[in-house]
């Protein structure tokens, strides 16, 4: 389960100096603009030793500043929805639901509040974890400032799409070596969901 909760959430990071008059990280402004994205991903984890990649493929909700749904459709099926300070998990193969306080593993709170920063895009936002640099027009690389942080991942890149609009990729350069990626496809922008979407299986 923790295997699987870092995995989940080891997804991403932005932060920018300005090197030219204009301020790059300023074009991602535009990219927090948003209430609520749903968005399909490809998440792939390159494990360094044993020389392979894991793919899976499912689709992302992220409230701003509020909840998010992560399910995965293949190659196993799963949700796991964090809200306040519960994390949900449920296991399709298995039919299980496991639900875990926040306040009981400090990490799983810090790397939700990564990826929420990670996918707003909003370089005021990242500036409080992150330190930030351009790595081109349309990424910023971002150096974790805190220690608990660094103990997780060296550094966290995130890509906006050519408009500025959404973000569409994150990469994460892990500590142990491993690689983890996640692109974004069909992103939606503040589309109109029912609160079920929010309620898990339970048997």
């Amino acid at each position: 389960m923790q295997t699987f909760l870092i995995l989940l959430l080891f997804l991403p990071v932005l932060v920018c100096s300005a090197r030219n008059a204009e301020n790059p990280a300023g074009k991602f402004r535009a990219v927090a603009d948003y209430r609520v994205i749903r968005t399909d991903f490809v998440q792939t984890r390159h494990l360094a030793e044993l020389d392979m990649k894991v793919v899976f493929t499912g689709e992302m909700i992220c409230e701003k500043n509020g909840r998010l749904r992560w399910q995965v459709k293949s190659p196993v099926r799963s949700i796991t929805v964090i809200s306040g300070n519960l994390l949900k998990h449920y296991d399709g193969e298995t039919g299980k639901l496991s639900v875990i306080r926040q306040d009981r593993f400090p990490w799983l709170e810090m790397l939700e509040k990564c990826m929420g920063d990670w996918i707003s895009g909003d370089p005021a936002r990242l500036a409080r974890r992150f330190e930030i640099s351009a790595k081109d027009a349309r990424t910023l690389r971002l150096l974790p400032k805190e220690p608990a942080l660094k103990e997780i991942f060296i550094a966290a890149e995130i890509r906006a799409d050519a408009r500025f609009s959404a973000i569409e990729s994150i990469s994460i350069e892990e500590r142990s070596g491993d690689r983890l990626e996640i692109r974004f496809q069909n992103i939606r922008k503040n589309p109109v969901l029912p609160e079920s979407i929010w309620e898990l299986p339970n048997r």
